[in-house]
């Protein structure tokens, strides 16, 4: 257990668990590193909205996280998984309820072209990520294929909702990872 000393008269624990070697950063501050499988508890995270960024194999992940006043809350990480029982979510109902944001990484060595409703929006590559503010709220096809556009490496369908922040990483010949709200990618074949 890891008091940050962070918190204030009311605080919350965050329950890190994870099945590989992970870092854990919550408004800037390391709050925890495993070097393999493990749990390890922070205490007195103040509460409201924090941003979370996870590394695992070196690789950032951004994760919105609502802690409460009081109460635990969990983050699990796995090599394909990364969810936590409070992401920050707005309503759709909700005309104060942010745009959704898709933005879309790939490895070292590996590049694709985007292809978003039948559109080509552009190529993605390790140092240069693509961000898919525009979308907005509803259904849309996706496509990641070869750079001359001839290998279709995945394609789906992502259901966006107000207030998503997904990050999708994606590696050939491995499943796409979605980060935010996993549920949004529906892959097909």
């Amino acid at each position: 257990t890891l008091g940050l000393g962070l918190g204030t008269a009311s605080a919350g624990e965050l329950v890190v668990q994870t099945t590989l070697a992970a870092e854990v950063v919550v408004d800037g501050l390391r709050v925890a590193q495993t070097y393999s499988a493990g749990t390890v508890t922070v205490t007195e995270i103040e509460p409201g909205e924090r941003q979370v960024v996870v590394f695992r194999g070196g690789e950032p992940t951004a994760l919105g996280l609502d802690m409460p006043e009081e109460g635990t809350v969990h983050l699990r990480i796995g090599e394909t998984l990364l969810e936590t029982d409070h992401p920050v979510s707005k309503s759709q109902s909700d005309p104060n309820a942010a745009a959704p944001t898709v933005e879309l990484r790939t490895t070292a060595g590996q590049s694709f072209r985007v292809i978003v409703n039948d559109q080509d929006v552009g190529a993605l590559s390790p140092d240069r990520p693509l961000s898919l503010a525009e979308l907005g709220a509803g259904s849309h096809s996706l496509q990641l294929r070869s750079p001359d556009r001839t290998v279709i490496w995945t394609r789906g369908t992502l259901d966006l909702q107000a207030g998503d922040r997904l990050v999708i990483h994606a590696r050939e010949g491995r499943m796409v990872e979605v980060f935010g709200r996993p549920e949004a990618w529906k892959p097909s074949r």
